[in-house]
């Protein structure tokens, strides 16, 4: 078992040495902890790391007009291509047309899914055990979720909370299936927890619970998948501590802890079960550790919560418990992902936006300053249609299916062969 006291150290102690690091030095990463079994679990409060990128409106459906929708696309937007792409703490994964499933960066807790190869891969490596394939997938600290082609679930990493969701704590390096779940389109990684829609709008999650997270009405921690009390959704997203999701109606609503305004609806009031985000018109939503993001549907994106570094894109550093618009977007965007520090956008046209901290090269503008406001990322060889944030590193799968990536890369999160970050995209190795 491991000492959940000692990880939280460790984490605070990765988050600490960060900050002198300059834009090509070393940088850790979301977007990213055993206990009894189900039972509530006395820990100390746990280490931020950010999660996934932007969840979609999907309605679970698909299509197929020139590249795979895999459930992310509104109609009549231009279809997604095969890879998609997420990032934890430390780790980045990607589905490739070609390749299937790999990740890259540190394997610590098994985060990887091949087996405990070694302790991190600077370049990608494939999941192993995935023989009928992945639609989707999320990444968060120190664990990794896929949607099977069959419409269930398998986790696999760390398990400390139960956020694998197998019913039991022991930590998995190869796929697990999490227990009970079918017919699932959208999938959540938060840092201790983990989350599913189902394609009737139907959602569960499970792991760590001590904040409301789980949205079930309790503060229980669970090992395998409880039902959310949520009106019916078309996709989820996972922080810290909190969870938002999308409802079918496009609106947001949001659960768990709210000590930083990260619920969205006003107040600093925790909630163990949803709550409504004054929102309308929403096509997708992101969540970092303390704070949220959507994206609406005329490409505004608002965020709320914490303010660190400015990731709320507002000009200054002051959190808010309601949304306020990004000022200063250079087009309307289309897709979102938010980090503890920082939050991008892709914008309609083929440009990447980031705001909020930039000292590891984060914001991939070739600089290592930090801006309250957007600015532009790159240049970026390809034109984005998916994206993905870590803690201090950022990807884009290009319309060619190659990826591109840069930040912080001192876990090898960056996948081009290197342990060097980089204040301007790079390809990964291999992809």
């Amino acid at each position: 078992m491991h000492n959940p006291r000692v990880l939280r150290r460790l984490l605070t102690l990765s988050f600490v040495t960060l900050v002198p690091y300059i834009v090509f030095g070393c940088g850790a990463r979301t977007p990213l902890p055993v206990g009894d079994k189900g039972g509530d679990i006395d820990t100390p409060d746990a280490s931020s790391a950010s999660t996934d990128a932007g969840a979609d409106v999907d309605g679970g459906l698909r299509r197929d007009d020139g590249g795979a929708c895999d459930g992310t696309c509104l109609p009549g937007e231009p279809p997604l291509r095969a890879s998609i792409i997420a990032a934890g703490y430390a780790h980045t994964c990607a589905i490739h047309a070609a390749r299937g499933l790999v990740c890259w960066g540190t394997d610590a807790h098994g985060e990887l899914g091949d087996n405990g190869v070694g302790p991190l891969q600077t370049r990608p490596v494939a999941v192993h055990g995935l023989g009928v394939g992945a639609t989707a997938v999320a990444a968060s600290f120190g664990h990794t979720c896929a949607i099977t082609q069959r419409g269930g679930v398998v986790c696999w990493g760390h398990n400390y909370f139960g956020e694998l969701g197998t019913g039991g704590v022991a930590d998995r390096l190869e796929p697990a299936n999490v227990v009970g779940l079918d017919r699932v389109i959208s999938i959540a990684a938060g840092v201790y927890h983990s989350c599913a829609v189902r394609s009737d709008g139907s959602a569960a999650c499970w792991g760590l619970n001590r904040d409301g997270q789980l949205g079930d009405g309790t503060a229980v921690n669970t090992a395998s998948p409880v039902e959310v009390r949520a009106p019916p959704l078309a996709a989820m997203a996972a922080g810290e501590s909190f969870t938002c999701g999308l409802t079918r109606q496009q609106t947001v609503v949001c659960w768990g802890t709210n000590s930083a305004g990260a619920l969205g609806d006003g107040t600093f009031t925790s909630s163990t079960i949803p709550v409504r985000v004054a929102l309308d018109g929403v096509t997708a939503i992101a969540a970092g550790p303390q704070h949220a993001c959507a994206l609406t549907s005329d490409g505004v994106v608002h965020c709320w919560g914490a303010n660190r570094s400015g990731a709320l894109g507002n000009g200054t550093t002051n959190g808010t418990p309601r949304p306020i618009a990004v000022l200063g977007l250079p087009g309307p965007a289309r897709a979102i992902a938010t980090s503890q520090r920082h939050s991008c956008a892709l914008i309609v046209g083929g440009k990447v936006a980031c705001w909020g901290a930039g000292t590891l090269g984060d914001l991939g503008n070739g600089t290592g300053a930090d801006s309250y406001f957007p600015v532009t990322a790159g240049p970026i060889d390809g034109i984005p249609v998916a994206i993905a944030s870590g803690e201090t590193h950022i990807c884009v799968v290009t319309s060619e299916d190659h990826v591109r990536c840069w930040g912080g890369n001192d876990q090898g999160q960056i996948g081009n062969g290197t342990t060097n970050g980089y204040a301007r995209p790079v390809a990964v190795y291999g992809l």
